[in-house]
């Protein structure tokens, strides 16, 4: 229940800002009154910092990866995956997703040496 919270309340914010969405708004995208969605998030503030520290968690995630192991050569193309994953899942970019996929399988395909 909370992550679909946080992706509708993303998809809000991103598509009409922070400070034009309500929190009347939020429940109704959820398709819940308000009091059920202040049981989880008493303000807007509580949840930009629950969206904050789940793109923390996903970021260091992705910088994280791999560094177990720092001779094999694909790390890095993991950790671009990764990176343009969060990023697209995130909503920090302005790039389609079906282009996340496509960067990522390119990152992939340069690592493999096929161009």
């Amino acid at each position: 229940m909370r992550a679909r919270m946080l992706a509708v309340c993303l998809e809000l914010f991103n598509e009409h800002s922070f400070s034009s969405v309500t929190i009347a708004q939020i429940a109704l995208a959820l398709g819940m009154n308000e009091g059920h969605l202040h049981y989880y998030f008493q303000t807007k503030q509580q949840i930009v910092l629950a969206l904050f520290d789940d793109f923390e968690r996903g970021a260091m995630a992705a910088a994280s990866h791999g560094l177990d192991a720092p001779d094999r050569p694909g790390r890095y193309v993991d950790y671009l995956q990764n990176w343009f994953s969060l990023m697209c899942a995130s909503g920090c970019t302005n790039v389609a997703t079906a282009d996340c996929a496509y960067l990522s399988s390119r990152a992939s395909a340069i690592a493999t040496g096929a161009r």
